[in-house]
């Protein structure tokens, strides 16, 4: 009798924990995709250049009915290219970090199988590898001695649109940088782009 009891009181709650999990308003889940972002160099002996890369991590949403509260942790690459207006001059930039974004959104239509949805916010980027290589005429790569990253964190403003439908999640955002990337005084630095994700909600 003990024995069916238990059973009966741990089905029980199963039932109710499975329930009240499935109320709470958080959406967390994996998501990754492309970017395309260019680093703006202030000379105008210089030029950057549209550079694909990639970013994947884990997001998390706090839902208050049409509102929403959002929080991503992005491991990507951030690289970039840029070359001289005479030709004479070119450089690769590699960047591996973590980008972490936390934002504001709204869903512009909210049905029960999808969502349309606006969101922007602030974002920090914590890079732990920088490096810039520059080639002068035709010359191999050489780590530029000049022209260098400054230490610490980056941050831009991020805005996008996002559509959910299921378990399934996309976006599209862009990032604008407000921060000064170069250690030169006459020099600044910033990198600005889109991204392009899709997600997989597991909550």
């Amino acid at each position: 009798m003990n024995i069916y009891l238990k059973l009966f009181l741990f089905t029980l709650l199963l039932s109710n924990s499975s329930t009240l999990f499935s109320q709470i308003p958080i959406n967390f889940g994996f998501i990754g995709g492309v970017s395309h972002s260019k680093y703006e160099i202030s000379l105008d002996s210089i030029d950057g250049e549209n550079v694909t890369a990639w970013q994947a991590g884990i997001f998390a949403r706090m839902k208050i009915k049409k509102i929403y509260i959002g929080l991503d942790a992005l491991f990507l690459s951030n690289p970039g290219k840029f070359i001289s207006t005479s030709g004479s001059t070119k450089g690769e930039i590699s960047v591996i970090g973590v980008n972490i974004p936390l934002y504001l959104g709204w869903k512009i239509v909210d049905k029960k199988a999808f969502n349309l949805r606006i969101f922007s916010g602030p974002a920090i980027q914590l890079n732990f590898y920088e490096r810039i290589k520059s080639s002068y005429n035709g010359g191999t790569f050489e780590t530029s001695e000049n022209l260098k990253f400054q230490d610490g964190p980056k941050w831009s403003l991020v805005g996008g649109l996002g559509f959910d439908i299921a378990f399934f999640t996309l976006d599209a955002r862009y990032l604008y940088s407000v921060s000064d990337w170069s250690n030169l005084s006459n020099t600044e630095v910033n990198n600005n782009g889109v991204q392009f994700n899709i997600g997989f909600k597991i909550l």
